[in-house]
């Protein structure tokens, strides 16, 4: 959303995107990434992937870490069973 009055795109709050992810490494090779954690900034930017892992049991915990956010900072998004994100896809 931009703003009228200056023609700059409006700041929203983060969010927490958590589930599955497929995106494409290649025209032909795509990658899943299930329990997985991904921080959004303000202006709409990937800025954080964490993919559940061994050392990693909570990926929103995680990724509240690596982004120095608090809970009550971002809005968290949480896919069902069967959805899935497609960052890019639009």
């Amino acid at each position: 959303m931009t703003d009228p009055a200056s023609h700059t795109p409006q700041q929203k709050r983060p969010q927490i995107l958590l589930g599955t992810f497929i995106h494409s490494k290649s025209r032909r090779q795509l990658e899943y990434l299930h329990h997985a954690a991904v921080a959004v900034d303000g202006q709409g930017m990937i800025c954080a992937v964490v993919q559940s892992r061994e050392g990693v049991e909570d990926p929103r915990e995680e990724v509240l870490k690596v982004m120095g956010w608090t809970d009550k900072e971002a809005d968290v998004v949480q896919c069902r069973e069967g959805e899935f994100f497609f960052p890019g896809f639009i």
